[in-house]
């Protein structure tokens, strides 16, 4: 009897298993809420903001604007066009910079050798704005909340205002008169300095300001490679913004952000459940508004952001820092985060296969392909124009190695000499710009695409039957060849050269085919195809945006999952036949097929009758199977 008792509970213990934490109710805690701080310091409640006017052009102080201009424009909360309102409406008013003292000193002046230095070196120009403003008379020993001596940037933010450009330009850098990356004390100061501070142009955009000041409080670059991507564009602040000087156009971070910062508390919802939400538009007031779509069997590390988007203004939203976004209406978010809630890195969509080796660039001079071997400390081969190869403003390139199985043309190498690449089986006739022939005696087996449009990578590079080397074909005509005059692709077929880089994993899916970064949202009664997951398995749940205007306050959104749960009425059920929803092992009753069926699911049934009656109360199908069903009298 015992050996019965002990085999019972074994079995029960097996079907009934362990809960897994995956499995249990997520918090939005597992999802990054409040990780995103500086010095462990929420972006909550006020924080000083300094405005130091900085005179970079040595012009005597004149800039674009007067200075209640620059006051305005970051303080001014009674408006749509100040940094201030931007942060109160993103943060549903849990943030706001206020002034430091007076909140602008200057202009200040550098002196002959801080503006050579600041010329040069951005962390040195940093910490010299710094020295001027203390050397201007003002006292940052008042806001070292901590007592520590050292004034960081969760206890005031600098903003640095440069007179010696008009375009739209910002950034944030580390502050330090050193130029090593350290802390520093400027002559006259009682505190030291740890800190970033934030740079903008004299006529510096809305966006741009917004996007590099956010910067000191955390966020990150969600463009893609910087200078070669612009994912997401104008639907996050985050993405490039750099357009034209004194552009108010404004748009709203992405949730992954704001509940990062602590500024949304998104709805959390299972995704295979299925199910259907109010979505209200991001401008509007309420921490809640995005929902958060994840599988509870895959855990919370990978999940979707959904937001309502609109440039319509719609009623109750105020001043409206979101008229410059890109589409109205739906907007998902992929994010896929690691263990410490930092987003993931993936290869860029235009990659391609890997393995694959970096570090390969673009010479402006001879237009030829090639190696640098260290991005820090590059190596430059010879060039036919004379001197050594140059990689200013190239494109960061990758290239298959030593993949038999790589599609394309193979055998093409490294020269150790010129560092450049070249056709290998035509090494004999080739030439060198270091003179001789190419060597590839120490080169891998490379491979490219040829003649193929649909392949990843930039294509139009071409074979020159001169000196064997591979080149961007529509700068032919500046091109320079080691066997004389200028490369000859003529024969030459159209080759694709791969693009280095890496993604975050947070980004928009954008219509109609979920384009990665994609700036078109998801318009009214429109459907998405099937969700499916970074690594490309699918989910049985799209997506399906009820009818609306433009201008509405809220959108209706479905997550229709359309798996399959089966009825059987004439399957026993209990402890030897497990009622699972599946084919082999369905549920026996009408109503708990429609109670455990997911939102837009399918339920099947059996052919049979029942006489039980129900109420269906969500979105589902309802099909027979094998014959009639009866249910009811």
């Amino acid at each position: 009897m015992k050996t019965i008792l002990r085999l019972l509970a074994l079995t029960a213990l097996l079907l009934v298993g362990v809960v897994r934490p995956e499995l249990r109710g997520a918090t939005l805690a597992d999802f990054g809420y409040q990780h995103m701080t500086v010095n462990n310091v929420l972006a909550s409640g006020q924080r000083p903001l300094l405005i130091v006017l900085a005179d970079i052009a040595n012009n005597g102080g004149t800039f674009s604007h007067p200075t209640p201009y620059y006051d305005n424009l970051i303080f001014n909360i009674f408006t749509n066009r100040s940094l201030n309102g931007f942060v109160l409406e993103n943060s549903g008013g849990l943030f706001l910079f206020k002034r430091a003292n007076a909140g602008i000193i200057g202009p200040v002046t550098l002196t002959s050798v801080e503006l050579t230095q600041s010329a040069t070196n951005d962390q040195m120009r940093a910490g010299h704005c710094i020295a001027a403003a203390v050397r201007a008379g003002f006292d940052f020993s008042g806001f070292d909340t901590d007592g520590n001596g050292v004034i960081t940037q969760d206890e005031i933010t600098i903003l640095i205002v440069e007179n010696n450009a008009n375009g739209d330009s910002g950034a944030a850098r580390w502050a330090d008169r050193n130029g090593v990356g350290g802390s520093f004390k400027p002559p006259g100061s009682s505190v030291s300095f740890r800190t970033s501070v934030c740079f903008v142009t004299q006529r510096v955009s809305l966006a741009t300001l917004c996007h590099e000041v956010s910067h000191l409080l955390g966020t990150k670059d969600l463009y893609g490679v910087w200078n070669q991507e612009c994912l997401s564009s104008t639907l996050t602040l985050m993405s490039c913004t750099i357009t034209w000087r004194d552009n108010p156009a404004i748009y709203h971070l992405d949730p992954w952000h704001k509940m990062q910062l602590g500024w949304a508390q998104p709805r959390i919802f299972s995704l295979p459940a299925g199910g259907r939400a109010e979505i209200p538009a991001a401008q509007l007031t309420g921490w809640d508004k995005p929902v958060l779509l994840y599988d509870p069997n895959r855990g919370p590390s990978e999940f979707f952001l959904l937001e309502y988007r609109t440039s319509g203004h719609p009623a109750g939203s105020g001043f409206d820092y979101d008229t410059g976004v890109a589409d109205s209406g739906l907007v998902v978010w992929r994010v896929r985060q690691e263990g410490n809630h930092e987003p993931s890195l993936t290869p860029r969509v235009d990659a391609g296969p890997l393995p694959a080796q970096n570090l390969w660039r673009f010479c402006n001079k001879c237009q030829g392909l090639h190696h640098i071997a260290n991005a820090d400390t590059p190596v430059y081969g010879a060039c036919p124009e004379g001197g050594s190869h140059v990689a200013t403003n190239s494109t960061a390139y990758q290239v298959v190695m030593n993949n038999a199985s790589a599609p394309g043309q193979h055998d093409w190498s490294w020269c150790s000499k010129c560092r450049g690449m070249f056709f290998g089986p035509g090494q004999a006739s080739s030439r060198c710009p270091a003179g001789g022939t190419h060597d590839g005696s120490f080169s891998a087996n490379y491979s490219f695409v040829q003649s193929d449009s649909t392949s990843p990578g930039q294509h139009d590079w071409r074979w020159c039957r001169k000196c064997q080397s591979l080149f961007f074909g529509p700068n032919q005509a500046s091109s320079d060849c080691p066997a004389s005059g200028q490369h000859d692709g003529s024969i030459s077929g159209n080759y694709a050269v791969l693009l280095e880089g890496q993604n975050l994993v947070v980004w928009t899916e954008g219509a109609p085919s979920f384009l990665r970064g994609g700036t078109t949202a998801w318009h009214s009664d429109e459907s998405t195809p099937y969700l499916h997951w970074l690594d490309g398995s699918p989910t049985a749940t799209r997506l399906y945006v009820q009818p609306f205007r433009s201008s509405d306050a809220s959108i209706t959104v479905e997550w229709l999952s359309e798996s399959d749960t089966w009825v059987d009425f004439a399957y026993p059920g209990g402890f030897f036949f497990p009622e699972l929803g599946t084919f082999p092992n369905p549920f026996n009753t009408f109503a708990e097929g429609i109670d455990a069926v997911s939102y837009g699911g399918h339920l099947k049934i059996k052919a049979g009758s029942s006489p039980e009656t129900a109420h269906v109360g969500k979105r589902m199908t309802i099909e027979a199977y094998n014959g009639p069903v009866t249910i009811g009298q």
